[in-house]
């Protein structure tokens, strides 16, 4: 009798299946993906277009960008999966004119990009004229983009030749403050083409500008700015749904003023988020501000309130005759959820989430906290309210506070 085991033949499954694998797999999963391609080489091929459909390369460095641009070059099944880039600049002193060639070439043959991102550009970075922005802006672009962001050092020369050829563009981030989306914005853009400023853009929805007083003249319904006079974004009061609102240093901070007038303005807004930033040092004064539970009222559909606040010390509660009820601390955990709790049962119908958050400025005065209120399911408002405390990491706090901005953007 034979002790020889027999040989199993090595199963193999359909492509078409390793292919349906990967495809449940989302990309944003890249440590799962990553693991996929070590595992066996029969997953490897589905794997890796899977790993190219995203792609961001911010912080890496100019050799691992240059292995990329290489790939892309070669392997023509890859280039054409890309449809997110995200590419942070190297500068002169990083890489050399031929090398920076070497990237326009690798970006502009990833045809189906849709979504491009170019932050944080340096300006006078690379003598080459193929480069980045600048370089994209003079060829003839294969992309069909939906959304594009440019950066902070961004020419609006550079920045017209490329949204002339982007009919379809939904979103427009811009991270310069010396663009602005004045109502004069689009005609500017047509005056080089010699088009109809109805005609450019025709699709844009959402913006998001560091420059404040937005009043391009499409009907947005996703607005991210920078505190200002909300007035002129009057124009938006048909159709705006998600609206942010970036406070700096300024100080003349006026939370309830700013939400009252936004109550005012935009009846049909359903998410809104005031975003303080965390102060240095020497801008780390503080104020009291009224209980943001007196005007939650007046707004009609919202569904969701996000408040990033860094100085503010204290939320008084008021009377309607201007009388003084409570002081709430920010540092008091049980004041500060039952606060939440009062703007919820204020607020209308519609809202499901609330959410006040402290953040801490450079001198440590007040510890990072978010208080939350929230219903679960619609229905028995006073029944389901859950009210709970914890921590939210500054670095990920603003992604949450403004991801209303982005909903059901992702393909």
């Amino acid at each position: 009798m034979s002790l020889v085991t027999p040989t199993i033949p090595d199963p193999r499954l359909p492509p078409e299946l390793l292919h349906l694998i990967c495809d449940l797999i989302d990309s944003r999963r890249r440590a799962l993906l990553l693991n996929l391609c070590k595992v066996s080489r029969v997953f490897r091929v589905p794997s890796q277009r899977k790993l190219y459909e995203r792609v961001d390369l911010a912080g890496c460095s100019v050799r691992v960008i240059l292995y990329w641009c290489l790939v892309i070059r070669r392997r023509q099944d890859l280039s054409e999966r890309v449809w997110r880039l995200r590419l942070l600049a190297p500068t002169t002193h990083q890489v050399y004119t031929e090398e920076a060639d070497k990237i326009f070439l690798a970006v502009s043959r990833c045809v189906n990009i849709t979504w491009l991102e170019l932050p944080y550009e340096v300006p006078g970075a690379i003598s080459s004229p193929h480069w980045l922005l600048g370089a994209v802006s003079t060829m003839r672009s294969p992309f069909r983009l939906t959304v594009f962001e440019c950066g902070a050092h961004s020419q609006f020369h550079e920045l017209r030749s490329v949204l002339l050829q982007q009919p379809s563009l939904l979103f427009l981030i811009l991270g310069s403050k010396d663009i602005y989306l004045d109502r004069h914005f689009l005609r500017r853009l047509a005056e080089a083409g010699g088009q109809d400023p109805k005609t450019v853009l025709p699709s844009l929805f959402a913006v998001k500008t560091l420059s404040p007083n937005v009043q391009i003249e499409r009907r947005l319904r996703r607005i991210e700015t920078m505190i200002g006079d909300i007035t002129p974004l009057a124009r938006y009061a048909s159709s705006l749904q998600v609206l942010n609102i970036h406070f700096g240093s300024s100080r003349d901070l006026q939370v309830i003023a700013t939400l009252a007038r936004v109550a005012q303005l935009f009846p049909r807004l359903q998410y809104l988020a005031l975003v303080e930033a965390a102060q240095k040092l020497d801008d780390c004064w503080y104020t009291e501000q009224d209980s943001p539970a007196l005007v939650m009222p007046r707004f009609q559909n919202l569904r969701s309130l996000y408040l990033v606040l860094s100085r503010v010390t204290q939320l008084t509660e008021k009377e309607p005759d201007g009388s003084v009820t409570r002081a709430v601390p920010v540092g008091d955990e049980v004041g500060m959820r039952e606060l939440c709790l009062k703007m919820m049962n204020a607020a209308p119908d519609t809202c499901l989430d609330i959410c006040v958050n402290i953040i801490q400025n450079e001198d440590g005065r007040f510890a990072e906290r978010s208080f939350r209120a929230n219903i679960a399911h619609e229905g028995a408002r006073t029944s389901r309210v859950k009210v709970n405390s914890g921590h939210i990491p500054a670095n990920q706090l603003l992604q949450v506070a403004t991801r209303h901005f982005w909903q059901s953007l992702t393909p």
